[in-house]
Order: C-alpha cells, then sequence, then structure tokens
C-alpha cells in the first residue's frame, strides 16, 4: 500500500514539473520576442498559477532592462492545454498536451506598483489580483480582475 502511494506522489509530481517546464519554455519564447536587445528575462520572478476549475494555465514573469534602463515590466501569459486527437469518432484527446499561448497583457503599469504573487487567484475564467504600492504614496492598491477566453484576454478593472 506505501509503495502504491509513494508511486502515485512521484507520477503526480513528475506530471506538474512538466507542465511547468513545457510553460516556462514558452514564456522564455514569449519574452525574447518581447524584448529589446538589452532587456532580459528574469528567472526568480516566474510564476505558474493553476486551478483544478480552470483549463487555462497563466504565467506571471518578468522582463527589466528595457532600454539600458534600470526598470522592469510585469508580464501575465495565458495558455491552454491542446491534445492530440485521433482521426475516427469520438475523437478523444491523447499523449502529451501542448501549450497555445492564448494572449499576453501588461500588468501593473505603474512604476510604483507591483504584483503580489499571493493575491493571484484562478478560477475558471477570471484571474484576479492585487498591485499594492512598492513605496508610500497617495496611489491606492489597484484589484484587477481579468477575464481569459478561449481567443484573448480581457482586463476589467
Amino acid at each position: 500500500m506505501k509503495i502504491i502511494f509513494l508511486t502515485m506522489l512521484i507520477f503526480l509530481n513528475l506530471k506538474s514539473t512538466e507542465v511547468n517546464a513545457s510553460v516556462k519554455t514558452e514564456t522564455e519564447k514569449l519574452a525574447d520576442i518581447m524584448s529589446d536587445q538589452y532587456s532580459s528575462f528574469v528567472e526568480k520572478s516566474f510564476k505558474l498559477v493553476t486551478s483544478e476549475d480552470s483549463d487555462y494555465v497563466v504565467a506571471l514573469f518578468t522582463i527589466e532592462g528595457f532600454s539600458q534602463g534600470n526598470n522592469y515590466n510585469q508580464y501575465l501569459a495565458a495558455f491552454i492545454p491542446e491534445y492530440k486527437t485521433s482521426d475516427e469518432p469520438p475523437f478523444k484527446g491523447f499523449g502529451d498536451p501542448k501549450y497555445r499561448l492564448i494572449g499576453h497583457r501588461q500588468i501593473c503599469k505603474s512604476p510604483l506598483l507591483t504584483l503580489k504573487s499571493e493575491s493571484v487567484t484562478l478560477s475558471k475564467t477570471y484571474l484576479t489580483a492585487k498591485c499594492e504600492l512598492i513605496r508610500d504614496n497617495k496611489i491606492t492598491a489597484i484589484d484587477l480582475k481579468i477575464e481569459i477566453g478561449r481567443f484573448d484576454i480581457l482586463v476589467n478593472k
């Protein structure tokens, strides 16, 4: 019984690592396309957001150093898994999924605001997050509600 339980745990851990690695690779490719010759993808900023009641996978990441500046931009990218399907009915999906990019958006556009990763939740087609102040100022924190559609991302403030 213990061996079966341990085997299941190892299998589930490997499966989540596979999703993480695949989406991280796709996110790094996206960051390379979005960046200029001076900016770079920040490895430590990558965070994967998943939910059991959602088909979507959301990656949060940062690109820093645009135009040789001491600056950064925070982004989110939404992916959906797509499976190979059989040629005959009932057209069931099989094999490992390939993650298709739905869209990406810059979040927390003010240099005084930063996304707190603890505040990010994904539920069905909505991602909620909070941009909080880095320093004390008169700007208040902003609550984000982002709708992830089949083909695009909509930001609702």
